[in-house]
């Protein structure tokens, strides 16, 4: 009995392979990748990094008072008294708008998304965070007759001072009183950084900006988290979304990009990497290293507007990844803010992260 594969005898197959047989030579053509069958290989090169504190046996090693039954009861007592306050008539607005404020700097904001929304109508600050468009001449109020400066009695107020320094970082484009990329394939342009570093050619920056649009990958990761959300919407135009790169998506990316690069380029370079953005504005315009920094840093500033008018203007996603894209942008500026956070494990870093997740709130 003959055997057969798709009604064919399975002769005719050996046939086949034997009639596209060629001769195998021993080396490679030059054209090709460098390879021989001596014993002499490439040797990749290593990025060097250090091994991570945070292993397997060192967080199993962490303990910490509060997991036990009592705490968790007595988190869900806390939960339902804060809401119960949160609706509380007696209070006065502001008092509402400055403990939905402090639920949003601890962290805790999530537990209340929906009494917090009921809340929210006034406060500049408060309703960029969350998504509400509200125009900055809100604050023309403070200016002087000259609307060219803020009144000199806004020195006396030290809280109001603060909120308005930190009512700037959610600066959108166009606002002076406070002062897209496709998927393209992720290895093809981990491959032409690749030819950059072999070659020795420095891109310029807009050149590196282009393909870090793609070579960052995080937009790639953060699009992941739609499939895992319960109420992800699935039509056409949302799916095209994630696949053209909305701008929460891409902003993210490029925030995540020029962050890692002001904080790692030194470190990153003595590991055979590409030149960064800093390299290549210096490049460009034979700035020095601090003006290329500075250049670097009002970059990611316009990119924060930028990201903070896309959330504003809406999109098709739940609300946790738009908020998870932003929080990534925060991330990356607080991990490479005294340089490679991520890959130079320094104790500060891990006090900081350590007390988090570890330490109650005081």
């Amino acid at each position: 009995m003959h055997a057969t594969i798709l009604g064919k005898p399975v002769s005719c197959l050996h046939n086949w392979r034997a009639s596209k047989a060629r001769p195998v030579s021993c080396t490679a053509p030059a054209a090709r990748l460098r390879t021989s069958c001596s014993v002499q290989q490439e040797v990749r090169r290593s990025g060097n990094y250090q091994p991570t504190r945070w292993d397997f046996s060192y967080i199993q090693s962490l303990n910490s008072p509060y997991d036990k039954e009592k705490h968790l009861s007595r988190r869900e007592e806390l939960i339902v008294q804060v809401k119960i306050l949160l609706q509380e008539e007696k209070m006065e607005h502001v008092q509402q708008l400055e403990l939905i404020d402090d639920l949003k700097y601890l962290g805790l904001s999530y537990f209340f998304q929906d009494e917090i929304k009921e809340i929210l109508a006034l406060g500049f600050r408060v309703l960029r965070q969350h998504g509400f468009d509200v125009s900055q001449e809100v604050f023309d109020c403070f200016k002087n007759e000259e609307g060219s400066d803020f009144k000199e009695n806004l020195a006396q107020d030290t809280k109001g001072i603060l909120q308005l320094y930190e009512a700037s970082f959610l600066l959108r484009e166009g606002d002076d009183s406070l002062e897209l990329a496709r998927w393209y394939d992720l290895g093809a342009s981990y491959l032409k950084e690749a030819k950059w570093y072999y070659s020795g050619y420095i891109p310029t920056l807009e050149e590196y900006m282009g393909n870090s649009k793609v070579s960052v990958a995080s937009p790639n990761i953060i699009s992941q988290l739609h499939f895992t959300l319960p109420n992800s919407s699935y039509d056409k135009s949302t799916i095209d979304s994630l696949y053209e790169y909305h701008d929460i998506l891409y902003l993210s990316g490029m925030i995540l990009r020029l962050a890692d690069d002001v904080g790692t380029a030194q470190f990153e370079l003595k590991r055979g990497d590409v030149q960064k953005a800093v390299q290549c504005y210096m490049n460009d315009t034979n700035a020095s290293e601090k003006e290329a920094k500075e250049h670097v840093m009002s970059m990611l500033r316009e990119l924060w507007k930028e990201m903070n008018t896309a959330m504003a203007a809406g999109h098709p996603f739940e609300d946790i990844l738009a908020e998870s894209a932003a929080n990534l942008g925060r991330v990356a500026q607080f991990m490479y803010l005294e340089g490679d956070g991520h890959g130079v494990q320094h104790s500060g870093i891990h006090k900081q992260i350590a007390g988090l997740l570890l330490d109650p709130y005081a």
